[in-house]
């Protein structure tokens, strides 16, 4: 069953990412309408610690929910992960590659492997998958030896070992500009989507203070947030230890309030909701396409120069990117993930 206020962060998460890869702006725009885009442009990197934190919440619920109802199995986890990830990516951004020339095949063994934050892929964004099935590939087994071990409570523990090595880690190899790749360095952001999970399933009632002082949290959430941005426009120190954990706790306290919304009564704000939810669903297809439509389209010369230009080109790409996703979406994801959950349970 889908969560509409978490497909709504799915879809504030991928505008952010599309506003993050908008073509550099041109020193001749200096008005209110460039501030926006340059700011968009700015804070959109923090859409994929977003999306991080949203996986490993619904990730791990599922897991959870499905030991908890006795009847998970991790070989029908790989295989429905394997489906939901690998056919699309193939298909989106490996097969075109064939039709290129001179394409290092080390690039493409990255791409197929999922090491793009370790051995150089051949696109820029697939390195947030690489630390996502990384991480699934280990966290089932980590909770499989918990259960048989009946330690599953012991969980949280383990997860918050695992956040303070990360961020060591990250201390470790600090460079003075912040570390976005690795997968050692940044699954701390969705260990936080697991915590959050594993709580709300085992200890739901620790959340009543949550909804009860929610005004309140939204607005420590927002300050959180913020202060964390401003660190990584900083390149801080403090941010390469924790400013990624700073976001994941003002996402996490937003993704648990978003559990419970379902509509608005503003029929303005109503229609917005829904409108950003319906491209949540569709966001896994406008992330892989977003990049290859932005290299095409801003690829030409036009879109660099006159201010009129610019608009003209990255409007081309944003209203592609979400319209090349939705119809992706409907016409092969969509699709292939019937077929999948028509054999696998």
């Amino acid at each position: 069953m889908r969560i509409k206020g978490i497909d709504f962060l799915r879809g504030i998460a991928i505008l952010l990412v599309i506003g993050r890869h908008l073509g550099e702006i041109p020193n001749s725009l200096n008005n209110y309408s460039s501030t926006m885009l340059k700011a968009w442009k700015l804070v959109g990197w923090i859409g994929v610690d977003l999306f991080f934190v949203l996986s490993g919440f619904l990730i791990s619920s599922i897991i959870f929910n499905k030991i908890k109802n006795n009847n998970f199995s991790i070989s029908d986890f790989y295989k429905k992960r394997f489906l939901k990830i690998y056919p699309l990516f193939l298909i989106v951004l490996i097969l075109p590659v064939f039709f290129l020339n001179n394409v290092p095949i080390k690039s493409i063994l990255s791409e197929l492997f999922f090491m793009q934050g370790y051995i150089t892929g051949l696109w820029q964004h697939t390195w947030s998958l690489c630390v996502e099935e990384q991480f699934y590939i280990l966290f089932p087994v980590i909770v499989l030896l918990l259960v048989k071990a009946n330690a599953l409570k012991k969980l949280p523990y383990i997860l918050i070992v695992m956040c303070i090595l990360v961020i060591v880690m990250r201390g470790g190899s600090y460079t003075g500009a912040p570390l976005f790749t690795q997968t050692h360095l940044r699954i701390d952001t969705i260990l936080w989507g697991v915590f959050v999970a594993y709580f709300y399933l085992y200890n739901k009632n620790y959340f009543d203070v949550l909804f009860r002082y929610k005004n309140g949290f939204v607005v420590g959430a927002l300050l959180l947030i913020a202060f964390a941005i401003i660190l990584f426009v900083k390149l801080t120190f403090v941010f390469q230890l924790i400013g990624f954990n700073l976001l994941a706790i003002g996402f996490s306290i937003f993704l648990l309030l978003s559990i419970k919304v379902e509509r608005f009564n503003n029929s303005f704000f109503d229609r917005v909701f829904n409108m950003i939810s319906h491209i949540g669903t569709c966001s896994y297809s406008v992330y892989l396409v977003h990049i290859p439509l932005n290299l095409l389209i801003l690829s030409f010369s036009f879109s660099k120069t006159e201010s009129y230009n610019y608009y003209i080109a990255n409007s081309i790409y944003i209203v592609c990117s979400i319209l090349g996703g939705i119809l992706i979406n409907k016409f092969i994801e969509q699709p292939i993930l019937k077929l999948r959950n028509k054999y696998i349970l």
